[in-house]
């Protein structure tokens, strides 16, 4: 029976996108985004921690770049690199001011992002899912405008 199920988990990827199943993404705020809702869109998903202070800055950053940016077809999505419990995640996004959203859990495997080694680090994906960025440091809402902007282009 192992051999069986074996043989038939390498089909599951395919026949869940045939049946109409897709893999998404979930915010701390219990919010669904579904990766057919990224195609055709800028995603920015972005690693910080409480303890970093780079990504203390850079959270005021992205939270202009959000606000200026959220009725666009750009989406701008967090993930806490230390995998706290939702309590405790919450708590840290509002001491932190977080007011963009915030995923329960590490993209990088459904998103092949890769690894991050360095805080804050930010993947930056072009309309076609294509990682065109990898930015470690802190970044500017206008280094990220400026990256989209020049990129549609």
């Amino acid at each position: 029976m192992n051999i069986t199920l074996k043989r038939f988990a390498g089909w599951l990827p395919l026949l869940l996108t045939l049946a109409g199943c897709s893999a998404s993404l979930s915010t701390v705020d219990d919010k669904t985004v579904s990766l057919q809702q990224l195609k055709g869109k800028w995603v920015i998903v972005t690693y910080w921690a409480d303890w970093c202070d780079n990504c203390q800055s850079e959270i005021l950053e992205l939270n202009k770049f959000y606000r200026e940016h959220k009725s666009q077809d750009v989406i701008l999505l967090g993930v806490n690199f230390d995998n706290l419990p939702i309590n405790q995640l919450e708590k840290d996004i509002a001491q932190n001011h977080i007011h963009y959203p915030i995923l329960k859990n590490n993209p990088a495997d459904l998103l092949k992002l890769g690894t991050v080694d360095v805080l804050p680090t930010t993947f930056i994906i072009n309309p076609h899912g294509k990682i065109v960025y990898k930015l470690m440091g802190s970044q500017s809402a206008e280094t990220l405008d400026k990256i989209i902007t020049t990129s549609n282009k």
